[in-house]
This record gives C-alpha cells, structure tokens and sequence, in this order.
C-alpha cells in the first residue's frame, strides 16, 4: 500500500474490517427470509422434498457468520488476517450452498428458472453493499452463486435461458466493477481519516501544525463527499439495470398470472434494496453536511396534492384512504425538503396503519404546522422520542421489509433540523397518530416565488401519446443503455442510442426528447451532452438527466439548462410519467 506510512497500515486494514464485521449480521435475517421465500416459491411450483433439504443447509450456512462475527468482537479483531480469511471462507461456504441449489431447482418449468436467476442476481447485489470493504469476499461470494447458474444457463439451449445468463453475466461484470471502485474510495476515505488523526495527535504536542490539521480535515471531508456521490453512482447502476430488465420482463409475461406474480416479487426485492440504499446514503450526506438547504416561499397545496398522487397506489394496495384537506397556506423554507419530510411521513402512516385512513392537511399558526394523520395503532407515551432513532421500528418484532427499516422517521428529524423546523407527535393508543413539522408561514400579500416541489411520477401507465417519439439515449453503460432501449421501444417509442453527446449516432437523429446519464466517458457529463445536442438541433430539445450521483449540485447544473433531474434507480412508471411531463399531448 502506497497510500499510507507502513506504520498505519495495520491501523488502515482494521478499519476496514471492522467496517465488514460491522454489516455483517444485518443482512443474515434477510438473507435466511429469502432463502425461506425461495423454498417456498419452488416447492410450491414442482413439490419437490429436496429443496426442504437445501433450505436447513443454508440457514446452516448463512448462520456460521454469526459465532464468526462474536468471535470476532471478543477477540479484538486481531490478528486482521486472520478474519479476513475465516470471512471469505463462510461466504464462499454460503455462496457455494445457495450456487449448488440454485442448479438444482434449475430446470422445471421457465417460471421457476426465472424466478431463481432473478433470487440469484438479488443476492449478487445484497452481498455487494455488505462486502464491499472486502473485495475477495465478494468474488468468492459472487463466482460460487453464480458460476452453477450461469453455466446451466449457457449450457441449456433455451434461447430465453441463455439470454438470461448473457444478462446476469453483465450484471455480475457491474457488480465486480462497483466494488472495485466502492473499495477504492472507501480505503482513501479511511487513509486521509487516519492521517487527520494523525495530525490532530501532532498538533496537541506542536502548536504550529494547527494549520495543516485544519488542511487536514477538510481533505478528509472532502474524500467522504466524493465516497458518497460515488457510492450512490455506483451502487445505482446495477438498480437500475435491474429495475428496467424487471419492467421489460413484465411486459412480456402478458397475463400469465403465475408469471406475473414472480416478476412484482423480484420488483419487491429491488424496491426493498432501493428504499435501504436511500435511506443509509441520505442519512450519511445528512450527517456529513453535504446537503444545503434552497429557501424560497411556495405554497403548500401543490405539494400535498403531488403527494397524494404519488402515494394514492400505495395506500390503495392496504385498503387505506389517502386524502388532503385543502389548504391556501404559503411558507418559506426549502420545497425540496418539505416535500421528502411529507413523503417519509406519509409512507411511514401507510406502513404502520392496517384500515382506515391517512389524512394530509396544514394548520396556520406562528408557527404553522404540516401535520400527517393516521387510524393506526398509536405510539405509548414512553416511546415517542426513541421513534425518531435510526432502525426504530416499534410494531415491526419481526423485521418485516414491507414495514421499511426504520431509516424514515430519523431521516426526517435531520431534514428537518437542517431546514430550521421541529418535529411533533400527538398519539392516543388505539386510536392513531399526528406527525408535524413547524413551518414559517407567510401572508398572501408577501411577494415571493411560488414554485412548489416537483413531485416523483406517477407509477400509472396510460395511453400518453409515446407512439412513434424520437428518443435519443445517451448512455455509457451498454447493459443500462439497452435495457432502456428495450423499454422504451415497448411504449412505441423510436429509439436512437449513443455513447456521447458527438457520437455519429447522436449527430444523425432530431430528437423529441433526450434520455441522458450524468458520468459519460473522457470526462464528459450528461448535461454536456444534452447541450451539445441542442447546440447541433438548433433549438432547446426537451431533456431529461438520469444519475445516481445524489449531490446537490447535479440538480443545480441541470436546472440551469431547463432539465428534470431522475436519481437512480428509476422505476419504470416513474419514467414513463417523466417523458410525459416532457412531451405533453
């Protein structure tokens, strides 16, 4: 290691396995409940006894890491070597295990092939966000999954069988790649941390070293900003891969409902990875400081409704009513953030309300208060300040992922710290709940910009005037890049891709709309390429940048351009109602 003195560098290799040990346990319940669903899934559709065998081997398999990781934490983690190699080799034991019986439940009917390979490649990805600090780890983990797989795939004859190992050897590729460079920058994260530890030691004993200290410091700020954008990037690019290959698998499944039902299982995976991944990424830029806050005045009721609209389909799936009461409140504060606080509190009303109804509405005061309402079950007196904790979950004993993973209500206390506003809770047991946030309300005569928060699309897909639209996609990654093409060649669209906004296949098409991703090649970004495409069409094309870089200044660049920003993964109803508001009539 070049990057450190060799005296730091056992300092620099604990840091990274605590980091290891550290996620280690979070992910065996969820690994042992897929391994359940699984079971369950292929047992029902071939009755076959041998998967109840497989099922005991890999909670045996999966639970090694559990004496592994106390083992660890009463041994002070030393010697580091030590349990680096006794982790890679449960992971490799556990992976082999899953490898093994996924061939085994390989060929009885293409529903169950699919559903497996789909089980496969999600667990591909929940080993990437928990190994990443390892990279050996999760190649012993990803070649013993996905080598039995993948070669009854290619070796199958089954054009659809093939293809699908084509498209998990590129998902694999992704994975590879995304934690080479996650590993890269978490290492550097961790150096520039020690370093700074080192000059604050050095600065007690000598005063004039407070200088570079400070130098110091920020540089270590400065790597965990770029850790995070690049983390978010990288971890996304897989999502959303995953996420357009899910929307064009279902719509060629056509109405087989046995097929259709294992397609929104795999949607429900991605989802769940989806809601962890923004949860543990905005906490972390929240904490960090890496987030600014935009004040503006706007009104209120353009926000409640957008909400109301996005989350209509999830209330709608529990039997719950979704409502806003009218409101002609103006405030000031940020829309961005207001908006994010009201969806949190709102899904968090859904999750944890069985029947009745979830009410949005404001009340005027100094200060005035946006207040979510719900009949659940209540919040007890005692808890109500240890609900707004991370990973508090107060109804959920059993970790149930359709009930979140408690990042929600902390999320919320920080944006709302960040914008100056106070939380609230008002609760009777049996009878429901009241969630708030104070806002400062201004009068209708105060003049102001009213623009209220761009709501995320709606996931209904209507007939909207898509038929025959030139899309030109402008995209790096082959696999994202045709994925969305297959996508969008399904709503009828013309598709044209291209790998840079100079690429010949870019130079040749005049666009209706542009799709383009933020990181291109050479350096070259999204919003270069939109602007060179319009430069060359002569007019401001309609365009839309998707990216899972998450910082702040994405979004500033884009809106100097006129352009709607999309943050990995997009789900494909989002995006279909994105190139609506793009393209109207």
């Amino acid at each position: 290691m070049q990057d450190v003195d060799p005296e730091r560098r056992h300092e620099v290799d604990r840091a990274l396995t605590d980091q290891l040990f550290r996620t280690a346990l979070p992910m065996v319940a969820a690994s042992l409940m897929t391994a359940g669903l699984v079971t369950g899934v292929v047992y029902l559709q071939t009755g076959s006894r041998w998967v109840l065998g497989w099922l005991v081997a890999a909670i045996v398999a999966g639970g090694l890491r559990v004496p592994l990781v106390h083992a660890f934490r009463r041994a002070g983690g030393r010697p580091v070597q030590r349990w680096l190699r006794g982790f890679t080799l449960q992971v490799a034991i556990y992976g082999l295990t899953w490898g093994v019986g996924a061939y085994g439940m390989l060929g009885h009917s293409l529903a169950v092939d699919y559903f497996v390979i789909a089980a496969v490649s999600s667990k591909l990805l929940g080993s990437l966000i928990t190994t990443y600090a390892h990279p050996p780890a999760f190649l012993a983990f990803a070649v013993t999954i996905s080598v039995p797989t993948f070669a009854y795939e290619i070796s199958s004859g089954d054009p659809p069988i093939v293809a699908a190992g084509l498209v998990m050897g590129l998902f694999l590729l992704a994975c590879v790649l995304a934690v080479r460079r996650i590993h890269g920058l978490l290492r550097q994260t961790i150096v520039a941390r020690v370093e700074k530890e080192e000059l604050a030691r050095r600065v007690t004993e000598e005063k004039d070293l407070a200088i570079a200290a400070r130098e110091e410091a920020q540089r270590a700020t400065d790597a965990k900003t770029r850790f995070l954008a690049a983390a978010s990037h990288d971890l996304r690019q897989p999502l959303q891969a995953q996420s357009l290959l899910v929307g064009a698998l279902r719509a060629r499944v056509g109405g087989d409902p046995e097929l259709v039902g294992l397609v929104d299982r795999v949607a429900l995976t991605g989802r769940s990875l989806r809601s962890l991944l923004d949860g543990l990424l905005d906490a972390s830029r929240l904490d960090s400081g890496a987030v600014e806050p935009v004040i503006e005045v706007f009104a209120l009721q353009p926000l409640l409704d957008a909400c109301v609209d996005e989350m209509s389909v999830l209330a709608a799936q529990k039997g719950l009513a979704l409502t806003a009461a009218p409101t002609s409140l103006r405030v000031r504060s940020d829309p961005a953030v207001v908006a994010r606080i009201l969806r949190n509190l709102v899904v968090n009303a859904i999750q944890h309300t069985a029947e009745g109804r979830v009410l949005i509405g404001a009340r005027r005061g100094a200060p005035a208060r946006l207040v979510v309402y719900d009949t659940g079950p209540g919040v007890p007196e005692a808890q109500r300040e240890t609900i707004f904790e991370d990973f508090v979950q107060l109804d959920n004993p059993e970790r149930d992922r359709a009930k979140g993973v408690g990042l929600g209500l902390g999320i919320v206390q920080r944006l709302a710290r960040l914008i100056g506003a106070r939380t609230g809770l008002d609760s009777a047991l049996g009878r429901g709940s009241a969630f708030s946030i104070t806002l400062e309300a201004v009068d209708a005569t105060v003049a102001g910009a009213l623009g209220a928060a761009e709501p995320e699309a709606s996931v209904l897909e209507l007939d909207d005037g898509l038929d025959r639209r030139r899309v030109l996609v402008i995209e790096d990654e082959a696999e994202i890049r045709d994925a969305m093409a297959v996508m969008l060649r399904g709503w009828g669209c013309e598709v044209t891709c291209a790998e840079s906004g100079s690429d010949r296949r870019a130079r040749e098409v005049e666009p209706d709309l542009i799709l383009a991703d933020h990181r291109l090649r050479a350096g070259e970004t999204g919003n270069d390429a939109i602007a060179e495409v319009r430069r060359r069409c002569g007019r401001d094309v309609p365009a839309l940048l998707v990216t899972g870089d998450t910082d702040p200044a994405r979004v500033s660049e884009a809106r100097s351009l006129g352009v709607e920003v999309l943050f990995k993964p997009v789900e494909p109803g989002a995006l279909r109602a994105a190139i609506r508001r793009q393209l109207p009539g």
